[in-house]
């Protein structure tokens, strides 16, 4: 582990979440075994309309080394480079989370230490876990079915791909390389497709997070992705032959996947392909790019 722990949050409209989210966190190994100076926890939060500025000043009072930032701009990649150059000049290495996942107790320890010891990789991802994973085969329903499935079989044939619930990143580099801001291009899709070969992937760690369980919500997702993709890839079409050329090196076995599901998870593949098809005639609308509040993905207060 580095020696001066850093641990960034962009959070908007998190109300919900976001204290389960810093009480997971701060109860990591990576966490508790640091002295008190050092290490910190800043969240940033950027253009929210609800709760959570509350929720995160309640926090900060409970926890001395968390530090909570306000930004007016709705932009998840200025909350990050924010929050990079607002970490402690000690800082090495910052593990950014989502504020509505949750991460195994050693995920950030393993995440870090894996950055550390590769010189050649800028950024570090976790595997991620979809929630209903956890709940019994038989209470789940088919998309949360498909979701299992398909992320057990991707592993499987250790596919892996960038996802920024959770991952650990050089602090130099990126004040060096700051992610685009102004036009919502999705932080995991721009580092995906611009710095696919920095990245190294702890298959022994884990970020669980709460795969989109209504039919609305999951066309509010795959909308969002669309959009960012296509704004991404007309603001730097480079990276578009970029992402084919990863996508032949790394290919998705998509064929046996879907010949491997189960009769269960092919009716959510279904209703999956249904809310592809939708969100695909949304994103083509010339409107403004909103981050639409997507609120059954939400890992929030047990009940």
């Amino acid at each position: 582990m580095a020696e001066f722990l850093s641990i960034g949050i962009a959070a908007m409209n998190e109300e919900e979440s976001i204290e389960r989210t810093v009480r997971n966190l701060t109860s990591t190994y990576a966490w508790t075994k640091q002295p008190d100076n050092e290490k910190e926890l800043i969240i940033c939060i950027n253009g929210s309309t609800d709760n959570t500025n509350k929720v995160c000043a309640e926090l900060s009072k409970q926890i001395p080394q968390l530090r909570v930032i306000i930004q007016p701009r709705a932009d998840k990649n200025a909350a990050i480079n924010h929050i990079a150059r607002a970490t402690n000049p000690r800082t090495q290495n910052i593990y950014f989370s989502d504020a509505d996942v949750l991460v195994r107790r050693t995920t950030i320890d393993r995440v870090i230490s894996a950055l550390e010891s590769n010189p050649n990789a800028e950024f570090a991802a976790p595997r991620i876990k979809n929630s209903a994973a956890f709940i019994p085969k038989n209470k789940r329903g088919v998309t949360s079915q498909l979701g299992v499935e398909v992320m057990r079989l991707v592993q499987q044939y250790e596919y892996d791909f960038f996802c920024a619930m959770g991952f650990a990143v050089r602090k130099s580099f990126l004040l060096a390389n700051p992610l685009p801001i102004g036009k919502n291009l999705g932080d995991d899709v721009f580092i995906q497709a611009k710095y696919r070969s920095k990245i190294i992937f702890v298959r022994n760690a884990e970020v669980i997070f709460r795969q989109a369980t209504s039919f609305r919500d999951q066309v509010k997702q795959r909308t969002r992705l669309m959009t960012q993709k296509r704004l991404l890839f007309s603001e730097y079409p480079q990276l578009l032959a970029k992402k084919k050329a990863n996508a032949k090196k790394h290919p998705v076995p998509t064929k046996t996947i879907v010949t491997s599901l189960s009769p269960k998870a092919k009716v959510g593949a279904v209703i999956n392909q249904a809310a592809e098809i939708i969100a695909r005639v949304r994103s083509q609308k010339p409107k403004k790019v909103v981050w639409t509040k997507v609120s059954s993905t939400k890992i929030g207060h047990r009940k």
